[in-house]
């Protein structure tokens, strides 16, 4: 075989089918009886030859399958995202929906801080325009990384604003997450491939799912004229863990279909400003709503029967699998699930009777939740029992 591009694709050779057709080559010029053997002078030049041949048809391998997005890696697969209008996403950081009740309107800018009760600063990262009353506003953790804030704790304003009454966060942070892996990010880009002339609700899952450290996302919508699972008659129902409140009400407003409701409890207020004819401005306000997923935390109970007398069973490494599962919004718990990532911790013991509970009851079989929760585990919640 030699190195070929057809409609099927590319082949590349051995390196033995290589080498036997440099020695070839040269047998020709200097006869069938060179001594070619590996210790041998010119053994070991037809052995670096032929892997300089080997490398450089590596390399044209390597060109070729960067051109997939399936194959991809490093820069290649980057200059890929971009043609989809993606980019591998950064570590991010931590974030939090404070409301700000104002008693008057203005536009708080950029950088406008709060301190919570454990004296870590949360940031605004873009000018933020509010009403009087009550407003939506994301905050920024500072640093990076997994920075958390437990629900009426970001309170303390460190940057003074005319106007501000208070500050408080109704719900804990949404904690920041690491860079992409480049899985993940074909996954995403899979996603993103979606038509929009197919369905206006996958058209807002993804214009919605691509917003900056978005983590997770669902849509329901509601055609029929009544209210079908809380959801009113003619409405749609983002629910979305991640991303600024501001950007989240402008991707809603711009993908939502005409005459269509949205409900949740969330609200954030976009303006749309548009130029008459005569040059002069009409802003056009869009109350957009939307709801934040609930966190539950499902407790697990599992029973690690030792194989032999004297093995030792890794409890914590156990439940450290187990908490690793992650969820999505409105995906169900099966208990039967978890065996498979908690054997990952070990092979010196048998689990049985593995157990969940959201607090309703503990089930050996499946927890359903509604619409805009998604269930966690933390490592503290699993039990492990050695008998």
């Amino acid at each position: 075989m030699t190195l070929t591009l057809t409609n099927e694709g590319i082949q590349i050779q051995t390196f033995a089918e290589l080498f036997a057709d440099v020695v070839g080559g040269y047998q020709g010029i200097y006869g069938a009886d060179t001594d070619f053997a590996q210790e041998s002078p010119d053994g070991q030049r037809v052995g670096i030859e032929t892997r300089r041949w080997a490398d450089m048809q590596s390399l044209v391998l390597q060109i070729y399958n960067s051109q997939d997005p399936e194959l991809a890696d490093g820069m290649s697969f980057n200059r890929i995202l971009k043609l989809s209008g993606l980019f591998l996403r950064p570590a991010s950081r931590s974030q939090v929906d404070v409301t700000v009740t104002m008693t008057v309107a203005k536009t708080l800018s950029a950088g406008y801080t709060v301190r919570d009760d454990l004296d870590q600063l949360w940031i605004t990262t873009e000018p933020n325009a509010v009403v009087v009353g009550p407003n939506t506003v994301t905050l920024f953790a500072e640093n990076f990384g997994e920075v958390a804030a437990q629900p009426d704790t970001v309170v303390t304003p460190v940057t003074i604003e005319l106007g501000v009454d208070s500050v408080t966060n109704p719900l804990a942070a949404t904690l920041g997450t690491a860079e992409e892996l480049v899985p993940d990010a074909r996954e995403r880009r899979r996603k993103s491939l979606e038509n929009p002339a197919q369905s206006n609700r996958a058209k807002m899952f993804t214009a919605v799912g691509n917003i900056a450290n978005v983590t997770d996302v669902a849509v329901y919508e509601n055609s029929e004229n009544v209210t079908v699972d809380t959801i009113p008659p003619n409405h749609i129902w983002v629910v979305v863990e991640g991303g600024s409140a501001e950007l989240i009400g402008e991707t809603i407003a711009k993908n939502r279909h005409d005459g269509v409701g949205t409900k949740g409890n969330e609200t954030q207020i976009y303006t749309e400003t548009l130029t008459r004819p005569s040059g002069s401005t009409l802003d056009i306000q869009h109350i957009m709503n939307y709801d934040r997923p609930t966190v539950v935390p499902l407790t697990v109970t599992v029973t690690a029967t030792k194989k032999l007398p004297a093995d030792v069973v890794n409890t914590a490494e156990i439940a450290a699998k187990i908490a690793a599962v992650k969820y999505e919004i409105n995906e169900a718990a099966l208990a039967t699930e978890l065996y498979s990532p908690a054997y990952t911790a070990g092979d010196n013991f048998i689990l049985t009777d593995m157990q969940i509970n959201d607090g309703s009851g503990a089930t050996t079989g499946q927890i359903l939740n509604s619409l805009d929760e998604r269930f966690t585990i933390d490592a503290i919640d699993v039990t492990v029992t050695v008998p």
